[in-house]
């Protein structure tokens, strides 16, 4: 656990103690609300650091908004299970808390100790920076980054192949250089072992804010993050109606563009982001099970 964590629990549970030394009924119920709250954030924040290894922010968002789409209900089974315990438990804890400031009859001026306390629990729980540091996502100074990125880009103009190949994008998600080892994984990729002539790359760095499908999608085809745009930009369906895609260059060059996936063309937005890219044909999981197998195409 962080150290700010640490104190912000530390300044929260001795807010509770000069709590306990209000007069008014009321602002004591009051109490116990505020403590519902913070213990929420704060139960909420670690469980999504314990998952995703990050604190709320854009990235939770986003993967929450394009994942839970389209994914079976029951495989989260256990997880709504889980939440549903900790949520029932933090009720409890309020209540408790609530029941037990009530009961305690002793006032004190130190009282007025109780509001500079837990304000300070409060901005110390990492949910607040996290809440904070996601507003600043959505709202970037974008001319700001405009003038930092723009001079490092350059808009392509492909000439026509003398010699017109089939080109195939193969987007592995999560997939590395060991997987085609026979040794450790017999049989796994035979098809992608027997290409000729094929280029291995080495040293290769992963762009920031690429890290699951769509952002990566996004990545590979405009050479930039998914985060250069606002908050209103974003909203847009054709906030990037301004970048030069790969496919794009593609189909300018008189080539027939074609897109497949093995997942759900729903799943984590993907479809609204083909639609954009002038794909003359985009099929999904659905649409290859309608044919019967992949071998169809």
């Amino acid at each position: 656990m962080e150290f700010t964590t640490i104190f912000s629990v530390l300044f929260f549970a001795i807010s509770l103690i000069f709590a306990a030394f209000l007069s008014n009924k009321t602002f004591k119920i009051a109490v116990g609300i505020i403590a519902l709250i913070y213990i929420f954030a704060l139960c909420f924040d670690l469980l999504l650091f314990f998952v995703f290894g990050k604190h709320f922010g854009l990235f939770v968002i986003t993967f929450f908004r394009t994942s839970i789409e389209s994914a079976p209900i029951a495989s989260f089974a256990r997880e709504i299970a889980i939440l549903v315990m900790i949520c029932v438990a933090i009720i409890l804890l309020s209540t408790i808390i609530t029941v037990r400031i009530l009961h305690f009859r002793h006032n004190s001026k130190l009282s007025i100790l109780f509001m500079p306390c837990i304000l300070t629990a409060f901005f110390l729980n990492p949910l607040y920076d996290a809440a904070r540091e996601y507003y600043l996502q959505l709202n970037p100074p974008v001319e700001a980054i405009k003038k930092q990125v723009y001079p490092y880009l350059t808009i392509p103009h492909p000439k026509a192949p003398i010699k017109r190949k089939n080109i195939v994008y193969i987007f592995l998600e999560s997939f590395d250089r060991a997987y085609t080892d026979e040794r450790n994984f017999a049989k796994l990729t035979p098809h992608l072992n027997a290409l000729k002539n094929r280029i291995d790359f080495s040293e290769i760095h992963q762009v920031v804010y690429t890290g699951f499908t769509i952002k990566g999608l996004f990545g590979s085809y405009c050479a930039t993050n998914y985060t250069f745009a606002s908050a209103k930009d974003m909203a847009s369906e054709n906030f990037t109606k301004n970048i030069v895609y790969a496919s794009e260059i593609l189909h300018s060059l008189g080539y027939h563009t074609y897109f497949m996936k093995g997942a759900d063309l729903n799943f984590q937005g993907t479809r609204g982001f083909l639609c954009q890219r002038g794909y003359d044909e985009i099929k999904g999981r659905s649409e290859i099970l309608a044919v019967g197998s992949i071998g169809s195409y």
